[in-house]
């Protein structure tokens, strides 16, 4: 996790304060997944396919990921892929 100064802090006041900031909280899930392509496994080929698909939404976040699934009549192995992949981005 990354940690950036801020000239505020928690409670509003200005001041130098540290806030940790993930990755997950800068990349977007859509980004994240399309960049996973040529990854082994379901991820993989959960990337490829949203890569190949100009309705995925790149810049979107896992809500988006959702409905484009749902769109799409995805199968069990999609879901779980997706349950994968966000585990996945929301730890980095």
């Amino acid at each position: 996790m990354e940690q950036r100064e801020t000239l505020w802090d928690d409670s509003g006041r200005f001041g130098m304060g540290v806030r940790e900031v993930s990755a997950a909280d800068v990349i977007p899930f859509g980004t994240w997944l399309v960049a996973q392509q040529g990854r082994v496994g379901f991820i993989g080929g959960l990337a490829e396919a949203a890569a190949g698909d100009p309705t995925f939404p790149c810049a979107g976040d896992i809500e988006d990921a959702r409905k484009w699934l749902q769109r799409r009549m995805a199968s069990g192995d999609d879901w779980e892929a997706l349950d994968d992949a966000e585990l996945d981005w929301l730890s980095l």
